[in-house]
């Protein structure tokens, strides 16, 4: 089968987004495995020392989630319409659907042992958390991003056929559910595993929920309806989404379980497990003006830089995560900012020429194989 999106049907400045958020989500997760820092923005709980360096740090990779699953909407939409017009619609809803369950076995076979081997490599005591993981239980088996990504394109896969008329509708509601449901949500509360992977991230038995589903979903909806709707500026939404995140953050209203405190690092410090309304305004109206400015500069050098790792970010995605965990091999007690930055770079350097490699065999006799990767 052809490959769907050819050099001349992609959105050069969408691949760009992609692979500046794949850089930045990289920069977490050296943070994890080098230094050995992890933090959690919890709908129950929100650490409140951080320093300059340390928010800005770990608030650039909030970016990364929403651009993911705005572009998994974007692109399955995409993919889907163009199958239509060579009658294949059932064909590319079963290859969406096939996918996401690649995905969420990716994230339970390849990706949950890194976590737990980043920390058995740390000296005792010298990993630091600084996260209150709301529920009761063990959390041995972690349900992140890439199991959210799977059950979201599992279920675009479905109702691709008429998401083209419900997707706004539907993102919105998904969004403003979870919001409702976490304002009067109990932090003492056991709740069933089923209401953790839907809308309530948080321990349930062997089970440890970061992204629950439905706000995710409603996020790749939103992506499906601009893939649909193709609208002619993202600078002027995005703008208009940053202005809404500051207007209610500033009257502390609607749309954030945790309350502006003072000071600049409270202002921007919300919550992200779920994503709160605040946090997707502010988010994804960033990612909306990157694209607006990777339209406007898409003959630089950097650009096609970003591209290259935008177009292979699941494979990028497996690579980094033993790359740096490998690293962090050398750093059972962490490191210092400087050194980890060093390390953060040296890594996605070493691994642009892997991902250019890999993209020419996905794009060539492989593609049968590799499109799902």
């Amino acid at each position: 089968m052809e490959n769907i999106e050819t050099k001349e049907t992609r959105d050069k400045s969408l691949d760009a987004l992609r692979g500046l958020i794949m850089l930045l989500m990289a920069l977490d997760h050296a943070i994890f495995f080098i230094m050995k820092v992890h933090y959690s923005e919890y709908w129950s709980y929100i650490y409140g020392g951080h320093t300059a360096i340390s928010f800005l740090t770990r608030a650039a990779s909030h970016l990364c989630a929403p651009g993911f699953f705005f572009l998994m909407g974007y692109g399955a939409y995409k993919k889907y319409s163009q199958r239509s017009e060579q009658g294949q619609k059932l064909k590319a809803q079963l290859e969406l659907i096939f996918r996401g369950m690649i995905i969420i076995l990716i994230q339970l076979l390849i990706e949950n042992p890194t976590w737990d081997w980043g920390v058995a490599n740390s000296t005792p005591g010298a990993f630091e958390f600084y996260a209150r993981t709301p529920g009761i239980g063990n959390g041995q088996i972690f349900l992140g991003v890439l199991f959210a990504l799977g059950a979201a394109l599992i279920v675009l896969g479905i109702t691709m056929g008429i998401a083209k008329y419900v997707s706004l509708p539907i993102g919105i509601s998904l969004i403003l559910l979870t919001q409702v449901f976490v304002s009067i949500a109990n932090i003492n509360q056991d709740y069933a595993l089923w209401e953790r992977i839907l809308l309530l991230p948080g321990l349930s038995g062997d089970f440890h929920v970061l992204y629950s589903v439905l706000p995710w979903l409603g996020v790749a909806f939103i992506g499906v309806f601009f893939a649909s709707a193709k609208p002619k500026s993202y600078g002027i939404i995005g703008a208009w989404f940053v202005v809404g995140f500051v207007l209610l953050r500033i009257v502390n209203g609607f749309g954030n379980t945790q309350p502006y405190t003072g000071g600049w690092i409270s202002f921007f410090n919300v919550v992200k497990y779920p994503p709160s309304i605040q946090f997707l305004l502010l988010t994804l109206g960033i990612d909306f003006l990157l694209i607006e400015l990777f339209k406007r500069v898409k003959d630089l050098k950097l650009l096609d830089m970003l591209i290259v790792y935008g177009r292979v970010p699941l494979f990028f995605y497996i690579v980094h995560l033993y790359m740096y965990l490998w690293i962090g091999y050398y750093f059972p007690e962490g490191c210092s900012y400087i050194a980890m930055y060093s390390l953060w770079i040296l890594g996605v350097g070493i691994l642009f020429w892997p991902c250019m490699y890999y993209r020419k065999l996905k794009n060539g006799r492989f593609n049968k194989i590799l499109r799902f990767l």
